[in-house]
């Protein structure tokens, strides 16, 4: 059982109620390593917004911590280092902000690319 409480959603699962934050100090700027850091920590939620300019470096390092990226100079992560406290890549939630300035299933189209996750809808 996680330390970290959690919130129930209508489809029986619970989100994480804490979660590792992307904006403020990591406004604009490449958060990948410390969103691994975060992973790896036993953070299973990140938090992102279009407007932070990250979400690209929040999907980088979701490659980067479970093994699917091809890291600069090195072979592909081992998978079996990376089981992260026997978290996994479904075990991890990633929440992003609406600006409300485009329609919203666009701008749930437009962080879902930047970020290199599929669309809930075609995992089911």
């Amino acid at each position: 059982m996680s330390p970290i409480p959690t919130l129930p959603l209508n489809d029986k699962r619970a989100i994480p109620a804490i979660a590792f934050g992307t904006g403020s100090a990591l406004f604009g700027k490449d958060a990948t390593a410390y969103v691994v850091q975060a992973i790896e920590g036993g953070f299973n939620h990140v938090d992102t917004a279009q407007v932070y300019q990250n979400e690209e470096s929040v999907g980088e390092a979701l490659k980067q911590a479970f093994g699917e990226a091809e890291l600069v100079g090195k072979d592909k992560v081992d998978i079996e280092k990376q089981k992260l406290g026997k978290l996994v890549r479904d075990d991890i939630w990633v929440t992003t902000k609406y600006g409300g300035h485009i329609d919203a299933e666009e701008a749930l189209d437009i962080s879902l690319k930047k970020a290199s996750i599929p669309h809930p809808l075609n995992r089911r």
